[in-house]
């Protein structure tokens, strides 16, 4: 769901704020009633009962757990998260001890992580001693 909410935004958000602007002609307005648009979409998730979530996010550490830096997604996948009862994450190794700005949440409540085959053998026996599952073709 992540993903569709994600691409849904990168697709239409150019445009609704087009069509706000032209409406409102003013840049204030426009952001405003943006971002209470893409805030609607997280309450309507709200009442969404997930059985297995897939999300994607732009670094994970054991430090900080899940972090991104798109401001108008991370509302969305925490929302997601705490509606789902199974929580994978999809990364590539490059992600593995990298924090970006903005946390989502620690590590702890994410269920299991899938990853490729270069994730070096020590990040995954960290992450095993901190009990957090990780699935790769290691």
């Amino acid at each position: 769901m992540d993903d569709l909410f994600a691409s849904m935004y990168d697709e239409y958000f150019d445009d609704v704020y087009r069509y706000v602007y032209v409406k409102t002609g003013n840049k204030w307005d426009t952001e405003d009633i943006v971002s209470d648009t893409f805030r609607k979409a997280e309450e309507i998730l709200a009442n969404f009962n997930i059985d297995i979530a897939f999300i994607t996010v732009n670094g994970l550490s054991l430090e900080n757990g899940l972090t991104d830096f798109r401001i108008h997604e991370v509302g969305v996948i925490q929302t997601i998260l705490s509606r789902t009862k199974y929580k994978v994450v999809v990364a590539d190794s490059s992600k593995f001890e990298t924090s970006s700005y903005i946390n989502v949440c620690p590590l702890k409540e994410i269920d299991l992580i899938v990853t490729d085959c270069s994730i070096p053998s020590n990040i995954v026996e960290d992450y095993n001693k901190a009990n957090i599952r990780i699935l790769s073709s290691h």
